[in-house]
């Protein structure tokens, strides 16, 4: 499960592929995102 400080880090850092993708769910984004998050 994603935490709410995780949350909030998500979508500072999601609005920079949002700018890229608009209107679309950049889910190779997300995965890239989440293992640069993963220790």
């Amino acid at each position: 499960m994603v935490s709410e400080h995780q949350k909030a880090n998500f979508s500072l850092t999601t609005s920079a592929g949002e700018l890229s993708l608009p209107g679309t769910t950049s889910a190779p984004f997300l995965i890239e995102l989440l293992n640069g998050l993963a220790p």
